[in-house]
C-alpha cells in the first residue's frame, strides 16, 4: 500500500507538484482499510447479540435450533471464510428447523 502511494505521488509531484492532496488519499486510503476490518468483526458480534438476545433457556424448545444455527454458522465460516455464505445458511436452516422441526 505504501509503495502505491510512494509511487502515485511521485507520478503527481512530476506531472503537477500536488503533494499534499495525494497524502491526504493515501491517508484515508489507510483509514478505509481499517476500517472495514474492524467493524467487520463488531458488526458480526452485534448480529450474533442481536440474533440470541430473546432465547429463553426455558421456553419449549429450550434454545435448540439457535444452538444448532450458531454452531452450524461458526463453522461454515472458518470452512468457507465467506460472511455472507454464512449467514444466509444459517438463516435458512435456523427458519426450517423452526418452521418444519420444533
Amino acid at each position: 500500500h505504501r509503495i502505491r502511494c510512494a509511487i502515485g505521488k511521485s507520478r503527481i509531484q512530476l506531472l503537477m507538484g500536488y503533494s499534499h492532496e495525494f497524502d491526504d488519499i493515501c491517508r484515508i486510503d489507510a483509514v478505509i482499510t481499517y476500517l472495514s476490518n474492524a467493524l467487520h468483526c463488531a458488526i458480526m458480534g452485534m448480529l450474533v447479540v442481536y440474533c440470541l438476545k430473546d432465547v429463553t433457556f426455558f421456553s419449549s424448545n429450550h434454545g435448540i435450533p439457535e444452538a444448532i444455527c450458531v454452531i452450524l454458522v461458526v463453522i461454515l465460516h472458518k470452512w468457507k471464510h465467506n460472511s455472507l455464505l454464512s449467514i444466509f445458511v444459517g438463516t435458512v436452516v435456523y427458519m426450517l428447523l423452526v418452521q418444519m422441526v420444533f
